[in-house]
């Protein structure tokens, strides 16, 4: 039987895997050191619950994906492969922006407060270029698999 330690190491590295991240990026973000993160990734000891939580809002993923024994498959669509990759190739500015509206949107529960017309208005220059962006990304993306 796979033990915690285990299965929270293989979450970690399927998530890296998945975004294209090694250790020295995550430990520079999040400030974890990196002998601990090793051995977090090497199933030698298990997080604490706010180190979990940084890193489950690292990757965009709820806390029960790293701690649960799950098949990542099923998780992730290729769009939100594609806006994961974005993110974190993004500026800080853009960054913020984002963590700006995950805040108002964690904040209100996910209840639409403001239409989808007006969410625009956080950063009007950050939701068109995002559209743009994420748009062409993922046109480009159905394209490549056609």
């Amino acid at each position: 039987m796979t033990d915690n330690k285990e299965i929270m190491a293989r979450n970690i590295l399927d998530n890296m895997d998945k975004m294209g991240v090694n250790a020295t990026e995550i430990c520079n973000t999040l400030g974890f050191k990196q002998n601990t993160f090793s051995d977090w990734v090497n199933a030698k000891t298990y997080p604490r619950i706010d180190a979990i939580e940084k890193m489950a809002g690292y990757f965009g993923i709820p806390k029960a994906h790293l701690v649960e024994n799950i098949q990542y498959n099923d998780v992730f669509t290729e769009e939100d492969k594609i806006l994961i990759e974005l993110y974190h190739k993004a500026d800080q500015g853009t960054k913020d922006s984002i963590n700006r509206l995950l805040a108002y949107y964690k904040a209100t529960n996910g209840q639409p407060v403001l239409s989808a017309s007006e969410i625009p208005q956080i950063n009007p220059a950050f939701a068109a270029r995002t559209t743009r962006k994420v748009s062409q990304k993922i046109l480009d993306a159905r394209n490549k698999n056609a």
